[in-house]
């Protein structure tokens, strides 16, 4: 992705798992690059130093090791907030919201029912959307 400061964000994926290399100078659409590694300070170090591995390794096995990078726990769950926090922008409802994450067939059993589970989970899940519209996305980049 070509950026408006002139830089390029890159993700070099395996098609499971990626690497994200941001290039402060040229442009992989006009030039070649030689990519140097810049670190700052110590603060943040582990992950940048796991990121330059990870790229390493996908350069050498055309893979990304599943031990340098382990799923996200609650990877499946962040998504669904997204969709959330899109739909919700768009001015769907929770039903709406809830049809489109858990299918019309389960909203339709389960949305009016004796419990509010299905209300409850999409409601919570909006929320979540909400958070990480609102800055909580930099707690997961800690």
């Amino acid at each position: 992705m070509h950026r408006p400061d002139h830089s390029d964000q890159v993700l070099f994926s395996d098609g499971r798992r990626a690497v994200q290399v941001e290039l402060l100078g040229g442009s992989l659409l006009q030039d070649a690059v030689q990519l140097q590694w810049q670190l700052s300070g110590l603060a943040g170090l582990p992950p940048k130093l796991a990121a330059l591995q990870s790229l390493a390794a996908m350069q050498r096995l055309g893979r990304l090791p599943l031990v340098l990078a382990p799923p996200l726990a609650r990877r499946d769950r962040l998504v669904q907030a997204l969709r959330a926090a899109d739909a919700r922008s768009e001015a769907a409802t929770l039903s709406d919201l809830a049809a489109a994450l858990f299918g019309k067939d389960r909203v339709q059993c389960d949305w009016s029912g004796p419990s509010d589970y299905l209300r409850s989970r999409t409601r919570r899940i909006a929320r979540l959307g909400q958070s990480l519209v609102q800055g909580g996305y930099r707690h997961l980049l800690r």
